[in-house]
């Protein structure tokens, strides 16, 4: 997610208050997962209607408590949602925020 990150903050510079957090999830939580062919028409686009759409449905309807879809910037990464709606949602276990290093040759700094 550290790419869709880069792709889609627009700030142009190196960012200073990114964390990460290392979840855990137990094998009894429910997860929906997707590829491209299972995916809607569109869900690619830039102008994330098609997407928005996707996840806004899944979160609503609560159908599982974890999706993952592929990335759109990179195709062969996989991108985790987690609902917090789900009842489920309680069982996953997050761990402490840790800073997120950037590398300045990213910006286009060097």
């Amino acid at each position: 997610m550290l790419l869709e990150c880069l792709a889609h903050a627009g700030i142009g510079r190196v960012p200073r208050t990114h964390v990460a957090i290392e979840i855990s999830v137990a094998a009894a939580v429910t997860t929906e997962r997707h590829d491209e062919s299972s995916l809607p028409v569109g869900w690619d686009h830039a102008d994330l209607a098609v997407a928005r759409a996707f996840g806004d449905a899944w979160i609503r309807e609560r159908r599982t408590a974890v999706l993952v879809v592929p990335s759109v910037v990179a195709r062969r990464e996989g991108n985790v949602l987690l609902n917090p709606q789900h009842p489920e949602f309680r069982m996953i276990v997050a761990s402490s925020p840790e800073p997120v290093v950037w590398d300045a040759r990213l910006f286009g700094r060097h």
